[in-house]
């Protein structure tokens, strides 16, 4: 008795035509197929057989009924199903061959052999047993007809199932051809179910163990061959040892990087826009990203500078390099972003050491306050409570002892030896306690003849870069506090200055850091100051008393003379200028106190008023006239606060806790970096966030019109394939594995973007610096990678082609396999 192997149930099946109609392509079907042995199935054109060989080999659904294969029900609509009962039990055979054009022939074989965890023994066999062993390595376009249905027919086999379903296996080959293919199938039709659509009559007379003939989705016929009964005999099935699982990796990826070859110009032009368009948006994604304070902090950092030098402008606009003349720090520099600062000092007075010149005199209470700022001492260095005791550079040192042509300098023999400050009043004698290191003679030598030290011949700009540093921390002078004292009361005692209301301009309004307020009070009133700049002075050119208008005018202690606006807010609004001031004799006082707060810092003595004085000087100033002696208190304040310059050790911070720190100076208090590196930054602010606009503009222009690249490149790509996707499925591989073969050419595509990408941005980066940097900024870190740049990098190179491949690649997926095959 014949085993039954294949059985239909009231098989029916509908799908709705081009013209919109409703075609019964099966009407209840029902048949029974054995387990070897060579059926027919005959009929004219859309009489429904090619439709009934699709349902048997789970290529299509069905509307109703039921499939039965070795007595299992087979659920075609469970892709799942279909494709592991495609995989393990049946062999196609298409009328189009349907080989894939990018592989050999053992290529084409071991693809479905691989599947089923065939080797390459396997696939040699089966090539061997259709006699095309000389063309294993022939490309299926290098092959004749016959050629090709006999790799088609060897793929099937290579599985060994238990079905092979051939669709017009001969419909394109001539007579003779047409005979050894069906040859062939005969012979393997003794060991398995050899199942053939066709329109050849006498084919099937000649080879055929049954003839079944559909007519209008009906089995009209069907018909067992006498002749050949014989073959009806029960035979053993071939052992099937097929293994439930994907693709092996390695043939997934071999077949995919085969899909690279398709349409090479349209690959390599994708590639080529992709990564320049996402290079130029990653290039103003790193303008947009930076501004004048991380290019400091990186710029620093990464030459490991330890000192900062701080400035605060009194009007710093945006894009303005500080001028550092007249401006002050007044923002508090206790903030909490200072906690990363290992110390900082404001400096005070500048003056000089014959034949040198101080420009920052720092108070220091002792020896580990230089060393705290980050300032190397050299041997020899005493730490002394004396106030007469400093630490001087060795650019200063080598300047005040001629010790020019001294290759070696033993400092501590200069340790004790006394150093005298002069300046335009008077003089000052200190003890050095100390010399701390500046390496400028790497960078400048000694000229004679102008008897000046000059820069090196030869430099790099670099070197030239690090020499005016160098300079900046040459030109240091640390002093006791008593010392700087006795130097400001004999060198300013006729004028003092300090900022009131210190405020800056920026593009989003006015900032104000008021560092102290002063108030003068009556026994009636009081008046804040309240313009930029506060002046005492002890001497008046001329003003208005009892006895009249008096001339050149010093005054005595217990003494006040106001100008003409602050008297008649204290005393009497209308007075006029030149007239006898009526609130003469009475008693005035002038305070101190922080910016906001009510408590007096220091309050003068009660003060008699002297007189009226006309203005003369400047809106942006106030003046008032006391005696030196009464206003020394005040002035002890002013020492403190008015200059325009702090020093910070930032050798604890890490690159980001240093942009932390800029960025907390510049934004709420607009203090500036100032060195030679800055002033390049500051200068260029305005252009730079100008190119980052127009950087921005030109690549969102080109990353629209590259994704639409890819878009379109992968919907090409992987619609062409649709066929191709068919032919798999029909393989029994599975939806999973077919991704993943064509998203291997996305992959590599993704790939080779991003690294270009990433080598351009990279050389980008240089081109940027080439073009902002000025012969003294060549190490200035304008633009850097940082976490968004390479998430974006990673997000549009790679992430973005993936997920645009997977949309059209899962919609295949759910094509059915034979209208997959039928797309093109």
């Amino acid at each position: 008795m014949v085993k039954k192997m294949i059985e239909l149930k009231n098989i029916k099946k509908n799908y709705i035509s081009k013209g919109g109609n409703v075609v019964n392509a099966l009407k209840d079907i029902n048949l029974t197929l054995p387990s070897f042995g060579m059926v027919f199935i005959v009929g004219k054109s859309g009489s429904g057989k090619s439709t009934l060989l699709n349902v048997i080999g789970g290529l299509d659904e069905i509307n109703e009924g039921n499939v039965y294969f070795d007595g299992k029900e087979i659920n075609l609509k469970n892709k799942k199903t279909s494709d592991l009962y495609r995989k393990k039990d049946i062999g196609f055979v298409f009328q189009e061959y349907n080989l894939l054009d990018n592989n050999t022939v053992f290529e084409n074989i071991e693809l479905a052999a691989k599947l089923c965890g065939k080797t390459d023994k396997d696939i040699n066999k089966a090539i061997s047993e259709v006699g095309l062993s000389e063309y294993s390595s022939h490309f299926s376009n290098e092959l004749s007809g016959g050629q090709k249905q006999r790799v088609a027919i060897a793929r099937a086999i290579v599985k060994q199932p238990k079905v092979i379903l051939a669709d017009e296996p001969t419909g394109n080959l001539d007579s003779s051809t047409s005979d050894e293919i069906f040859a062939l199938l005969k012979s393997l039709s003794k060991r398995r179910l050899v199942l053939v659509v066709t329109h050849d009559i006498a084919a099937s007379e000649k080879y055929a163990d049954r003839i079944i003939t559909v007519k209008d989705g009906l089995i009209e016929k069907d018909e067992e061959r006498t002749s050949t009964k014989e073959n009806f005999q029960e035979k053993q099935a071939v052992e099937n040892e097929i293994y439930d699982k994907d693709l092996p990796f390695r043939t997934i990826v071999k077949q995919g990087l085969k899909n690279l070859g398709y349409k090479k110009g349209r690959t390599i032009l994708t590639v080529c826009l992709l990564f320049l368009s996402v290079a130029v948006m990653l290039w103003s994604q790193m303008f947009i990203a930076t501004d004048s304070q991380k290019i400091m902090a990186r710029s620093l950092h990464k030459n490991g500078e330890d000192i900062v030098f701080l400035y605060q402008e009194q009007y710093l606009s945006e894009g303005t390099p500080p001028s550092g003349s007249v401006s002050t720090i007044s923002a508090p520099l206790s903030h909490e972003g200072l906690n990363y600062i290992s110390s900082v000092v404001k400096p005070q007075i500048g003056t000089n050491i014959t034949p040198s010149l101080i420009r920052k005199v720092v108070e220091v209470s002792k020896m580990s306050d230089v060393t705290s700022l980050g300032f190397e001492l050299y041997d020899g260095a005493i730490d002394s409570e004396e106030k007469n005791y400093a630490y001087l550079s060795d650019y200063t040192i080598d300047k005040y002892f001629e010790l020019f042509n001294v290759s070696k300098v033993n400092y501590a023999d200069y340790i004790g030896k006394e150093i005298v400050f002069s300046t335009a009043q008077t003089e000052e004698t200190v003890i050095l306690a100390g010399v701390f290191k500046t390496d400028y003679r790497k960078y400048y030598e000694w000229d004679y003849e102008r008897e000046h030290f000059f820069l090196k011949a030869n430099l790099t700009q670099e070197q030239s870069m690090k020499a005016y540093y160098c300079e900046d921390k040459a030109e240091i002078a640390f002093l006791k506090k008593d010392k700087l004292l006795d130097l400001y009361e004999k060198e300013s005692r006729g004028l003092y200055i300090f900022n009131v209301n210190s405020f800056v301009r920026t593009s989003s309004g006015e900032k104000v850091f008021g560092a102290y307020t002063v108030t003068l009070e009556s026994e009636n009133k009081s008046v804040d100051l309240n313009k930029p700049y506060f002046l005492i002075r002890e001497e008046v050119s001329k003003f208005y008393s009892d006895s009249g208008e008096v001339e050149n005018y010093v005054l005595k202690p217990g003494e006040i003379i106001l100008p003409i606006k602050l008297y008649r807010d204290l005393f009497e609004p209308d007075y006029r200028s030149g007239a006898i001031p009526e609130f003469l004799g009475k008693k005035i006082t002038v305070s101190l106190s922080n910016y906001g707060e009510t408590d007096k810092l220091t309050k003068t003595k009660e003060l008699t008023l002297k007189g009226v004085a006309e203005e003369t000087h400047s809106d942006s100033s106030q003046y008032i006239y006391i005696n030196g002696d009464d206003g020394k208190n005040i002035r002890s304040y002013t020492l403190f606060c008015n200059q325009n310059f702090a020093i910070a050790n930032i050798s604890t911070l890490s690159k980001g806790q240093l942009t932390e720190f800029f960025e907390m100076l510049r934004e709420k208090y607009e203090i500036a970096t100032a060195n030679i590196m800055s002033y390049s930054v500051y200068d260029l602010e305005d252009t730079f966030k100008l190119s980052s606009v127009i950087l921005q503009i030109i690549a969102v222009i080109m990353f629209i019109v590259s994704l639409l690249l890819v878009i379109n490149t992968v919907f090409v790509f992987v619609t062409s394939k649709t066929k191709e996707i068919g032919i798999m499925r029909a393989f029994g591989i599975s939806g999973k594995s077919i991704i993943e073969i064509h998203l291997v050419k996305v992959i590599f595509i993704a790939i080779v973007s991003f690294v270009l990408t990433n080598i351009t941005a990279v050389g980008l980066i240089a081109l940027t610096g080439a073009a902002f940097s000025g012969p003294n900024s060549l190490y200035c870190s304008w633009i850097a990678y940082d976490g968004i740049t390479v998430l974006l990098s990673i997000l549009c190179n790679m992430i973005f082609p993936i997920l645009f491949s997977l949309l059209p690649l899962n919609k295949i997926n759910r094509m059915k396999p034979v209208d997959a095959i039928r797309s093109v």
